[in-house]
């Protein structure tokens, strides 16, 4: 038996998502490695059955404004203006170190030499599994964005800690010391969860796995399409807002808004005082429709210059 329990940190809420798991769970067995699954959602007994140890733990803490938020933000020309749409959106960062503490609390009388962490859906390569078979000490992986094709690390898709190592580090996850190293910054930004993993670090010593990790699935907080568009049924134009203005941008055509019982023909981006009563605009078939609906949100958003 490989000495290494390969821990799985998952939440698969659909069947592709269920499938990876799956595969994933089939290579670490055939490959001689024990598997710990840990969720926040049930999983069916095929899966659990498949497991050596399966962690059922309806907590998945989401950070929500104003103890924690992520800050995005587009920019438009209004009127030879540059205005960004500020969306503060819920910080789910936190959810794996939760994982990983609970995993630590179950795992201490366990005998294991070392503990490795995989997302469910990465992409398991025969250098990793040679690498996690033979393991000695601690090793953490790296990443490519495909933002900017930079690598970095430590990376929360691939990390593998020595007991001793693995139990003084998720004893010590906190949620106060996330939220504190992983706070905005001066300049406006956030830093990523993987902010607190190397925090978590500063005193252990750790090597980085040679081979850029992969996942299958990308994470989206929110379908991007509706990020800084609240206008979810059509595209004929895209709708901002906050307390006191509302922004109509990206219009497809001159299209024609009754707000507050005034007709107004819009053509560019525009910026109007928040509809105090009514909202609606005529469609193709010079119909009144009304969107007071659109202006409903639980998302904390601001106009800025």
């Amino acid at each position: 038996m490989i000495s290494n329990l390969a821990c799985i940190l998952s939440h698969c809420d659909n069947n592709e998502k269920l499938i990876a798991l799956e595969n994933n769970i089939k290579t670490l067995k055939e490959c001689g490695f024990d598997v710990l699954l840990s969720s926040h959602i049930p999983l069916g007994e095929k899966i659990t059955s498949s497991v050596n140890y399966f962690i059922y733990d309806k907590s998945n803490p989401i950070l929500h404004f104003p103890e924690k938020a992520l800050l995005y933000w587009k920019s438009i020309l209004i009127d030879d203006i540059f205005t960004s749409l500020d969306e503060l959106l819920p910080d789910y960062g936190f959810t794996p170190f939760n994982q990983v503490k609970k995993i630590g609390a179950f795992c201490k009388e366990l005998e294991y030499d070392n503990f490795t962490f995989i997302n469910y859906d990465i992409k398991i390569t025969p250098n990793m599994v040679e690498e996690f078979s033979n393991i000695k000490g601690n090793i953490v992986s790296k990443v490519k964005w495909k933002k900017d094709h930079n690598e970095y690390s430590p990376n929360l898709l691939l990390f593998s800690f020595s007991k001793q190592d693995f139990y003084k580090i998720s004893s010590s996850i906190n949620r106060k010391d996330y939220i504190s190293h992983t706070n905005f910054s001066i300049s406006g930004e956030s830093p990523p969860p993987e902010a607190y993993l190397k925090y978590l670090l500063k005193d252990i010593e750790y090597k980085v796995f040679e081979e850029v990790v992969d996942d299958s699935f990308e994470f989206n907080l929110i379908k991007s399409t509706h990020l800084w568009d609240f206008n979810t049924e059509n595209n004929y134009f895209s709708l901002f807002f906050d307390k006191s203005f509302i922004i109509l941008y990206g219009l497809v055509k001159n299209i024609k808004f009754n707000i507050d019982g005034e007709d107004i023909m819009i053509n560019k981006n525009t910026k109007l005082k928040k509809p105090m009563t009514s909202f609606s605009y005529y469609d193709s078939n010079n119909k009144l429709v009304n969107i007071n609906h659109l202006l409903i949100t639980d998302r904390p958003t601001a106009i800025s210059y």
